[in-house]
């Protein structure tokens, strides 16, 4: 079983952290838009390596490293994950649909 840690640190003011976190924003609320889309038109849940195969031409990397990137559509596929766990306890709990604006930037281990 795979153990997450997570640290917190405190970084300076940095405007490329704001551009970064909204290009992550960017990737993720893309992402999120365009499985709903092919789950809606062809009924197929994608799985995360087939989201990162259909998003590969609609998507461009500008500031992101190339893991964080792949980190931000990975995180939808973790927040349907939450979801499904949810429905189990509240069967009212809604999908993941908001886009956002800024989002976390993830940061892989190396």
């Amino acid at each position: 079983m795979d153990q997450i840690i997570t640290y917190s640190y405190v970084l300076p003011h940095d405007g490329r952290f704001f551009e970064l976190s909204k290009e992550a924003g960017e990737v993720y609320s893309l992402s999120l838009k365009e499985f709903w889309k092919t789950y809606d038109q062809a009924g197929v849940w994608m799985s995360k390596f087939d989201l990162q195969k259909h998003m590969k031409d609609k998507l461009e990397r500008k500031l992101l490293h190339s893991d964080s990137f792949l980190g931000a559509m990975q995180q939808v596929h973790a927040n349907l994950a939450s979801w499904k766990e949810a429905k189990k306890v509240c069967p009212d709990a809604k999908a993941p649909y908001k886009s956002k604006f800024l989002q976390p930037i993830r940061f892989k281990q190396s």
